[in-house]
């Protein structure tokens, strides 16, 4: 956990980790942004311009990266604005990222292959959330419904979506007055989340805004 705990006060009841001078490998990954997730073995890690790399955690061998081909935009000339993480459960990979024409998406991959999980998907280039061109495809993912991988994010237009591999994802709530940039918060019930106008929302799961 980022500081050691929620407070992130940086003070770690096992000690921590005691560093070493002596690296194990050493991958390239063009213009990476986002934080690099591990989940079996592999590590998750994003880009600049919305590829998705997965990478052995022991070697530091490419496994698979999303602009190889499957999905068209990503063959097109390089953009910015993508610098969420992937959120890995359930042999799920989800991934907001910013495409081309500036529209946001989310992926549904396979974690291994990096295959699409749905079908209803245009090959790996992934659903259109979000209400039209953004800037910046920021807001990770986070969980809130393990059982049926459900996720939440948040959108540059101002919005928050919903998806899953059981139906995909749909808008839930917007606020108008800012875009959403940040990364939800869930404490089980409710969802907590922020916009660049200065508000702060907490929303339950059936989008009903409680404060």
């Amino acid at each position: 956990m980022y500081r050691g705990n929620p407070q992130h006060t940086g003070v770690y009841s096992t000690g921590g980790i005691t560093p070493s001078n002596t690296g194990l490998w050493k991958s390239s990954v063009i213009d990476p942004s986002g934080d690099p997730v591990i989940s079996n073995g592999v590590v998750y890690v994003g880009n600049t311009t919305g590829s998705l790399y997965a990478i052995n955690a022991l070697t530091g061998e490419l496994i698979w990266r999303t602009d190889n081909g499957n999905c068209k935009e990503f063959l097109k000339s390089p953009y910015q604005g993508t610098s969420s993480t992937p959120l890995i459960t359930n042999d799920v990979v989800f991934y907001h990222w910013l495409d081309p024409d500036n529209n946001e998406r989310l992926a549904l991959l396979d974690p291994t292959t990096g295959k699409s999980r749905d079908a209803a998907q245009q090959g790996r280039c992934g659903y259109l959330v979000g209400d039209g061109p953004s800037r910046l495809a920021a807001s990770s993912p986070v969980l809130t419904d393990p059982s049926r991988d459900v996720v939440m994010l948040g959108t540059g237009s101002g919005a928050i979506w919903m998806a899953s591999t059981f139906f995909g994802p749909a808008t839930s709530i917007s606020f108008p007055a800012g875009q959403v940039w940040s990364s939800p918060a869930f404490d089980g019930e409710h969802l907590f989340v922020t916009n660049l106008s200065g508000s702060i929302y907490t929303l339950n799961t059936l989008w009903t805004q409680v404060g």
